[in-house]
């Protein structure tokens, strides 16, 4: 089973068929629970529309060509094990690594989800859980 852990980086196709499209999503923490899960966020092209939190630049992440913003409204734990699956696959429309996040785009990215109003506050407590901060007063 391929490996995954925070500041991982890759692009998931999310849907098949004519409507499918891949999405920069980066990993929020080590994997965790039975079976085993990492939660992970996608990045957007930034508008006027999107959630303003952390907006990102190309001199952030080499995927980065413009003004992004990261999607905390979508935030999802998705299994280890289907992650692996699709890397495995070999099919790049499917699933393609990226280079890791650095730690300061993920302290930032990680913040965010804190601080968002998009962001669910099940996946907020979740995150802190995993990363063993205390609940928010």
């Amino acid at each position: 089973m391929a490996e995954f852990r925070a500041g991982d980086t890759f692009l998931v196709c999310d849907k098949i068929g004519q409507d499918a499209k891949r999405h920069l999503y980066v990993v929020l923490c080590d994997p965790s629970g039975q079976p085993p899960t990492v939660l992970m966020v996608p990045f957007h092209t930034a508008t006027r529309l999107t959630d303003p939190t952390v907006l990102l630049m190309p001199e952030d992440h080499p995927f980065i060509t413009r003004r992004t913003s990261v999607g905390f409204s979508e935030i999802k734990a998705y299994p280890v094990a289907a992650l692996s699956a699709l890397e495995q696959s070999g099919n790049v429309d499917l699933f393609e690594r990226f280079p890791r996040a650095s730690d300061s785009l993920l302290q930032r990215i990680i913040e965010g989800v804190f601080t968002s109003e998009e962001t669910e506050l099940y996946f907020a407590q979740l995150l802190r859980q995993r990363l063993g901060l205390p609940d928010e007063k």
